[in-house]
């Protein structure tokens, strides 16, 4: 794009100055929205009431990747004509597909965070950014980059809170198989009379079931070779 006052314009090619700009509306997005106050008592109460398991700066990130993502693409929208309404309806519909998968208590979190985008830093700077990139390329209108950037955090954290899910769920199966395989080689020992690789499986399997509480303190496991503990009665000392 060629800038009146400046002869040597356009500075870069189009290719190159397109993704420049993109580059640089992500990351002023980003740095924008990580600076709304509102975003950070939100990721505080989130972590509060899910104990823990979505902590405040996997929500806080989850979301200003969001709000980055939307201004890119609604700069886009400006900068190359692009409809409005193939935006709004492309983002809802990733949004309410993705809300079907989720939880109903993430999915309230996820719906929730897009408020951020109406805070005392957000706004401003959106608005602003949007008539500047309508007056640069001499667009009729500038409107779609607050709209973009209210719906993509939604679906970021949605997405975030599904990965989390299945990699949890993941880890729970690895840990369930391993502790199969445990069973297995002690059984496998008991019926080979194999003193040694019975004692190693027990180990394992007791590993395996204590990995969820690190301060718990496993019991040992015992001697194949110890000689067996015989019960006696009190009355007949049998």
């Amino acid at each position: 794009m060629s800038v009146s006052g400046e002869p040597s314009s356009p500075f870069y090619p189009f290719g190159g100055g397109v993704a420049l700009t993109i580059a640089t509306v992500f990351i002023l997005g980003f740095l924008a929205t990580r600076a709304e106050p509102a975003l950070n008592v939100l990721g505080k109460t989130v972590e509060q009431l899910s104990k823990g398991a979505f902590s405040r700066k996997l929500l806080v990130y989850a979301v200003c990747v969001g709000v980055a993502v939307g201004m890119s693409a609604g700069a886009c929208k400006i900068l190359f004509g692009a409809s409005l309404i193939g935006f709004i309806l492309g983002k809802y519909f990733a949004a309410l597909a993705l809300t079907y998968f989720s939880s109903e208590d993430m999915a309230t979190i996820a719906w929730d965070s897009a408020g951020v985008t109406t805070g005392p830093v957000t706004v401003p700077f959106v608005l602003s950014t949007g008539i500047g990139f309508s007056k640069a390329v001499g667009a009729e209108e500038g409107f779609g980059i607050l709209t973009c950037a209210s719906v993509s955090p939604i679906i970021t954290v949605l997405i975030v809170d599904i990965v989390r899910r299945s990699m949890k769920a993941r880890a729970a199966v690895n840990e369930d198989s391993s502790v199969h395989r445990g069973m297995l080689r002690a059984r496998r020992a008991l019926a080979t009379g194999d003193g040694s690789l019975m004692e190693n499986s027990v180990k394992r399997l007791m590993a395996s079931s204590f990995k969820k509480r690190p301060n718990a303190q496993a019991p040992r496991a015992p001697d194949p070779h110890s000689a067996p503990v015989v019960a006696v009665s009190a009355e007949t000392g049998e």
